[in-house]
């Protein structure tokens, strides 16, 4: 089985390097990045087509629907990581991002992250590789989805425990070296013998022309 994650077009806030919220929509650039994405998705020949419930993913698997005449199939298991409204409008290394993402790694009490702390979104990683291993050996998925939630998908496809904190320290250079619109090819072998079924194909495949 092949999945293809996309990351979803720009949004101003990707611009801005800020937080955001689910509703925020793509830009005028993010909308050209998804109309590339969909010509390059439709060369894959899909046979499936996921997205996260955020409006600017949404917005992104439109023109891969229509090229591909897919029906897109909205699973909320596959978007960002969630953060509390009070980071919304923030920038990425606010002092209050800081804060937050100190709560986040060391899984502080929600009541008090007010946010998805990190065992939560390995959680639904978990959930999200059971979802997709539900679909035919050959199926090839295309999954619409945002870079933080594709990175730790990554770093967690073999990997159940959490990362240290040095290993996060790489992991949030990763993140901004995924660009909008992008793509990245990971398999799944149900049949293979080793331990762990997953692997990465291709880290980026750039989409803009």
């Amino acid at each position: 089985m092949d999945i293809y994650f996309v990351r979803h077009g720009q949004t101003m806030g990707n611009l801005a390097k800020r937080h955001q919220a689910e509703h925020t929509p793509l830009s005028s650039l993010g909308r050209e990045q998804a109309s590339n994405a969909a010509k390059e998705v439709a060369q894959l020949n899909p046979t499936h087509l996921i997205s996260s419930n955020l409006v600017r993913a949404i917005e992104t698997a439109r023109p891969i629907a229509e090229t591909t005449n897919l029906d897109i199939t909205i699973e909320q298991n596959f978007a960002e990581l969630f953060r509390p409204k009070y980071l919304h409008g923030k920038h990425h290394l606010s002092p209050q991002s800081i804060f937050y993402y100190a709560l986040w790694f060391f899984g502080i009490e929600n009541r008090k992250l007010a946010g998805e702390s990190y065992e939560h979104i390995r959680q639904r990683i978990t959930v999200a590789k059971n979802i997709l291993q539900r679909y035919p050996k050959n199926a090839t998925i295309v999954v619409v989805s945002h870079s933080v939630f594709i990175n730790l998908f990554l770093a967690h496809l073999c990997r159940a425990r959490a990362l240290s904190v040095f290993s996060l320290l790489g992991f949030v250079s990763k993140i901004v070296r995924i660009p909008n619109g992008s793509i990245t090819h990971v398999a799944y072998d149900s049949d293979a013998k080793e331990a762990c079924k997953w692997s990465v194909v291709r880290k980026t495949i750039e989409t803009n022309f």
